[in-house]
């Protein structure tokens, strides 16, 4: 499935973040990320951060989670799925481009957008959310209930591709 962001009618992302004072720029590249079930690796060179899961699922908390332009992150799960759970307070700025040979979750109560440049390529399926899930219901490959509050929105100008596995 293929998401092109023409065939919206938002706002553009530079109208949607002048109307927003106060929102940072986008940060260079994901921090504080560390696996919280599952198993994996997480290195980031130059513009470059790629993840190397060693198990079919892995949670991964992270402090924050955004993509700069021209930057890139890419997950390397097989066909399995990592969901990404942001702790810190800023929202998901994804500008650059984000990348998975699997599925993948991003979870972030305080917002998601992906901007007119930012682009997100999956094996398998992508989601965001302001709502949070199960690590245990997740990690048994249980369907999966978002549940709770946010005030967070998730907003996409960019290209989503997923594959089904």
């Amino acid at each position: 499935m293929t998401y092109d962001r023409k065939t919206d009618r938002a706002p553009s992302f530079a109208r949607f973040y002048a109307l927003t004072p106060g929102l940072a720029l986008a940060q260079a590249l994901p921090s504080g990320g560390s696996f919280a079930a599952g198993s994996g690796s997480i290195a980031s060179a130059g513009t470059a951060t790629t993840v190397t899961q060693n198990t079919a699922r892995g949670v991964i908390n992270w402090q924050s989670f955004s993509i700069a332009s021209g930057h890139s992150v890419q997950f390397e799960n097989g066909s399995g799925a990592t969901l990404n759970r942001v702790t810190g307070a800023q929202m998901s700025e994804l500008q650059g481009h984000l990348g998975a040979t699997g599925s993948l979750y991003l979870i972030n109560p305080n917002g998601v957008v992906i901007g007119p440049k930012g682009s997100v390529a999956t094996g398998g399926s992508f989601v965001a959310s302001t709502r949070d899930a199960s690590d245990s219901a997740f990690m048994q490959g249980k369907s999966l209930t978002l549940s709770g509050t946010s005030s967070g929105t998730v907003k996409n100008e960019g290209k989503i591709t997923s594959t089904p596995l």
